[in-house]
């Protein structure tokens, strides 16, 4: 079966994602299951033809998430050693020198929640730690144990309790570098960011009232919101003005998740330990992209083959791929007027 030919013929004849799909369908997919392979085969070797042709825009996460991992490994035509997939990374501009951590968890939200469409990131991996789900599931004295004692990073990797990510500067059609919106936490509590909290894009500097429009003397807590306001202005102005920034950094946090209170709290309580909560409770610098092509899961050879990166810059236009002078007060509303290049 000549895919290669086949698939060719297909893009150039159809204009449209629904037809093209529906035209791969019946002409490249089905044909490979009457041949012999299982649907998700017959998806993966699709995959793996529009790559071999030079059409890796055309592969669709749909594609991809449908497409069988074992069959795409075994087939692919790129080498997956560490190596080779790091040096390929760093090529794409990913920082392999300042990875970011992120709790494993099974909480992922519906595909249409803004749970499912930003991620959060911390430098500091006892934090991500207090996010994890099976970190969690330990006994609470373990859990003490292991965030008093300074926890390997390597460790918790392996360990499947935390992930490690890297992260390349978001871009526009040019190449421009899309600066995030900073804000200045200076060791507060995520209930405790006030509303005059320095905020900045690149040389653009203001408050957190004045970039989101926050009421006057509110305590902004709800980090979901902030999130949301920032994706109705990118869904807004995003396609007439693609400087609009889709990443928020909070600087100097101190952020506990929902397994840090009652793994050190609760062995205070039950043994009177002299430790303070203070050596413990230290602030980090967190992320929240709403552009998940800055971000990918980073090569762990602890992985299964399949589920790791690949860092193949043919799939560079998938937006999630772990196989990847102004006035100084600006509302988000003044930033999608902007036209000047970031700084």
């Amino acid at each position: 079966m000549a895919i290669n030919a086949i698939l060719k013929g297909i893009i150039k004849n159809t204009d449209s994602l629904y037809t093209r799909m529906e035209e791969i369908t019946y002409e490249v997919i089905e044909p490979l299951i009457e041949s012999g392979l299982s649907r998700a085969e017959a998806v993966a070797e699709t995959v793996l033809g529009l790559l071999r042709i030079g059409e890796g825009k055309y592969v669709t996460n749909e594609l991809l998430e449908s497409a069988d991992k074992s069959y795409l490994v075994d087939n692919y035509d790129l080498p997956l050693d560490e190596i080779s997939t790091l040096a390929r990374a760093k090529e794409q501009g990913f920082d392999l020198d300042k990875p970011m951590y992120r709790g494993r968890s099974t909480e992922r939200g519906s595909p249409e929640s803004l749970r499912a469409k930003k991620i959060y990131t911390v430098d500091d991996p006892s934090t991500a730690l207090t996010y994890s789900k099976k970190f969690g599931d330990l006994p609470f004295n373990r859990r003490y144990e292991i965030l008093n004692n300074s926890p390997n990073v390597d460790e918790l990797v392996k360990s499947g309790m935390i992930d490690k990510y890297v992260m390349r500067p978001l871009t526009d059609e040019s190449g421009n570098i899309i600066e995030p919106i900073v804000i200045e936490g200076k060791g507060s509590r995520w209930a405790g960011i006030p509303d005059d909290a320095t905020t900045r894009v690149g040389e653009i500097k203001g408050t957190l009232k004045d970039i989101f429009e926050i009421e006057e003397g509110r305590q902004y807590s709800s980090t979901d919101d902030i999130g949301r306001r920032l994706l109705n202005t990118i869904e807004e102005y995003g396609k007439d003005e693609p400087l609009l920034p889709k990443t928020v950094v909070y600087e100097d946090i101190i952020d506990e998740g929902p397994h840090f209170h009652s793994s050190v709290r609760e062995y205070f309580n039950r043994f009177g330990k002299a430790s303070t909560l203070d050596t413990m409770e230290k602030p980090s610098t967190v992320r929240m992209d709403l552009d998940k092509s800055t971000i990918r899961k980073a090569y762990n050879p602890e992985d299964k083959l399949e589920d790791r990166p690949r860092f193949d810059p043919r799939l560079r236009y998938l937006k999630n791929l772990l196989a990847s002078a102004a006035p100084v007060a600006v509302s988000l509303g003044a930033l999608s007027e902007l036209k000047e290049e970031p700084q």
